[in-house]
């Protein structure tokens, strides 16, 4: 008997062994066909606005496939950045990147609460999925998509996570990152919004369409709440600053004037002309339009 239970042992053992470098074999060869992830991030650009001007030099709009702005994460107040955190990833100076206690919880709240009020991916997941990736859908990407979440996190700072992961959330409307998201929904600098605001934009990003200010401000209103009532939990604000936080108020947004509008059909002509020379991505880069 004693005998067969070493022999069930030393196969388990040799199971798990061969299992590990299995593992470790799959890894690697997916880590191989990988850009080194601190040359990826530190090379990262974005193309410019083409900017269009009136006769008198004036800003009439601007032409862009992305809208970006970067701000260092000094220049973000305080309370938006625990409003992500509280949103999004309650453990994130906790964990390594990956956080399966986090995932669990958000599982529960969000079954609990009937619809996805906390997200289930880390900041660090996220990044490695927005900025690096493709959005495809197969279990090659989803280890690629681990494996950079790892790198991520032995190489940058938990800051430098939180910076790059701000400066790259798409928010909708063609807005990537939280200093545009700001100006574009608030017509503020980020430094100014207050802490209804910054709920309301951290708020944006689990269903960017959907809490989209501008089309849906309903909608936007009830999820700031919710990041709100998180941060009021969580105990980054006080239960006095969440009253006050709920006391303001926010207006629609008018529909475009007749100049506006034909200004805005003018720009989706523009590249459709152009784009018979030269790709519109280049366009992105030096393109000056004068009307």
């Amino acid at each position: 008997m004693k005998k067969i239970i070493k022999y069930i042992f030393l196969l388990a053992c040799l199971g798990a062994v061969g299992i590990g470098i299995l593992i470790f074999g799959i890894i690697m060869k997916y880590k191989m066909e990988l850009p080194d992830v601190q040359e990826l991030v530190e090379n990262y650009e974005v193309s410019a606005p083409s900017i269009i001007y009136d006769r008198n030099g004036e800003v009439v709009d601007t032409l862009y496939q992305e809208a970006r702005d970067n701000v260092s994460l000094e220049e973000i107040p305080e309370y938006s950045k625990q409003a992500f955190l509280a949103i999004e990833d309650k453990r994130f100076y906790e964990h390594h990147g990956i956080d399966p206690r986090g995932l669990l919880r958000a599982l529960f709240v969000n079954l609990r609460s009937g619809h996805a009020r906390q997200g289930a991916s880390s900041i660090t997941q996220q990044l490695a999925k927005n900025a690096f990736l493709t959005m495809d859908r197969t279990l090659s990407r989803k280890i690629k998509e681990l494996i950079i979440t790892i790198e991520i996190e032995r190489v940058y700072t938990k800051e430098e996570i939180l910076e790059k992961y701000l400066n790259e959330i798409y928010f909708g409307s063609g807005a990537y990152g939280l200093k545009t998201a700001a100006k574009q929904f608030f017509h503020k600098d980020i430094q100014d919004i207050n802490l209804a605001e910054a709920a309301m934009l951290a708020g944006i990003p689990n269903r960017p369409e959907g809490y989209n200010p501008r089309r849906k401000l309903d909608n936007a209103i009830k999820r700031m709440n919710i990041v709100l009532a998180e941060m009021r939990e969580d105990g980054r604000i006080t239960e006095e600053e969440y009253q006050e936080a709920l006391t303001q108020k926010f207006i629609s947004e008018q529909e475009a004037d007749p100049k506006e509008k034909q200004i805005k059909k003018l720009l989706l002509f523009i590249p459709e002309k152009i784009q018979g020379t030269m790709k519109i991505r280049n366009l992105q880069n030096w393109l000056r339009i004068s009307c």
